[in-house]
């Protein structure tokens, strides 16, 4: 199982954020379930990395807990879909998971 290092804490914040804008640019009516989670996930790294945080290793089960509950089967992403008919955003939005998957689990 692969462990997070204290190096990819912060490329790890700046791809959620990028996840969060990509959605949050696309005026959604309702605001999809996993977003809380997602926002959880940043807040707490944001924490860690603007206090200096040395226990940061304390934090990856917070995380790992969090990224598996955005990706629930119904409510999570797998089950979120672009109302607008661009491939180029959900290719980007699939990339940008792909790349939190690989931070967060390896």
């Amino acid at each position: 199982m692969k462990t997070l290092r204290k190096e990819e804490l912060l490329p790890l914040k700046q791809t959620i954020e990028k996840v969060l804008e990509l959605i949050r640019g696309q005026n959604p009516t309702e605001v999809p379930y996993f977003m809380k989670f997602l926002e959880r996930m940043r807040c707490n790294l944001r924490t860690c990395i603007l206090v200096e945080y040395e226990g940061w290793e304390q934090l990856e089960h917070t995380l790992k807990r969090d990224w598996k509950a955005a990706n629930h089967i119904v409510t999570g992403i797998p089950a979120f879909q672009f109302t607008c008919e661009q491939k180029s955003l959900e290719k980007e939005f699939a990339n940008l998971i792909i790349d939190i998957e690989f931070y967060v689990n390896g």
